[in-house]
């Protein structure tokens, strides 16, 4: 089983979810939240290294993480807290019954919906963003990091 690397009950220190939201609407997504967005900005090898040293630092007994690995866990949680509230807004307002998807009275809709759920994505991507370059300040200290892809020209097509 895959390390949750963010409480669920967290969530709302690092984004603008009120306190009072509960975390079982964050809880399913924190893994895939983590798959689709952070491991790709730290690459596989690191990502399982954080993982790994989550869970020694979680079990019984405890294992100290790592001072490298723990000041990585500490910048990336205000990014990972972020994304796994934007995958979580449809959610957060609209409920599965045994009779019908129940949406509460005073949610946001259609546009007011949209621009929220647009200013909380974008400040998801500014935050991997941050992340980033966070990372490649240190790249010495992770040596794990992937390498930036060189760009692929486009070959072929029609010149006019």
């Amino acid at each position: 089983m895959e390390s949750k690397l963010v409480p669920a009950a967290n969530i709302h220190l690092h984004t603008d979810a009120e306190q009072n939201v509960y975390p079982e609407k964050f809880d399913p997504r924190i893994i895939r939240a983590q798959e689709k967005y952070l491991e790709p900005v730290l690459g596989r090898v690191l990502y399982e290294l954080l993982c790994e040293a989550f869970e020694a630092e979680a079990a019984t007994p405890s294992v100290v993480m790592p001072d490298r690995l723990d000041e990585l866990h500490t910048a990336m949680v205000p990014m990972l807290s972020q994304w796994v509230f934007f995958l979580s807004l449809p959610f957060l307002s609209t409920s599965a019954t045994n009779r019908a998807l129940e949406t509460a009275p005073e949610a946001a809709t259609g546009p007011g919906y949209n621009a929220y759920a647009a200013g909380v994505k974008t400040e998801a991507e500014d935050r991997t963003n941050d992340l980033r370059k966070w990372l490649e300040a240190r790249r010495a200290i992770y040596p794990e990091l992937p390498t930036c892809p060189a760009k692929r020209r486009r070959t072929g097509g029609i010149v006019l």
